[in-house]
């Protein structure tokens, strides 16, 4: 694949929009949830991610998740609320 770059400003409410062709290359929809983490402070590199589920209660794992509401729960967590 070749890379891409592409130049964007971010506005007065701090968005920057991420081109169509770039999402759509990732599979990146409407409602998509991303993580975001400083790579690099001196150089000021941000990472963007698409966010992995995990257990809402105990910040555990992926597999096996059930949604509840906003947010996931593990089989562990859900066993131990129905205890």
């Amino acid at each position: 694949m070749e890379d891409m770059m592409t130049l964007r400003r971010m506005d007065d409410l701090g968005r920057i929009v991420i081109p169509r062709d770039i999402r759509r290359i990732l599979g990146w929809d409407l409602g998509t949830g991303f993580e975001m983490e400083i790579h690099d402070l001196a150089g000021k590199a941000v990472i963007v991610r698409e966010a992995t589920p995990c257990c809402s209660l105990c910040g555990e794992g992926y597999e096996g998740l059930t949604k509840v509401a906003k947010g996931h729960i593990c089989p562990r967590c859900k066993a131990a609320v129905k205890a």
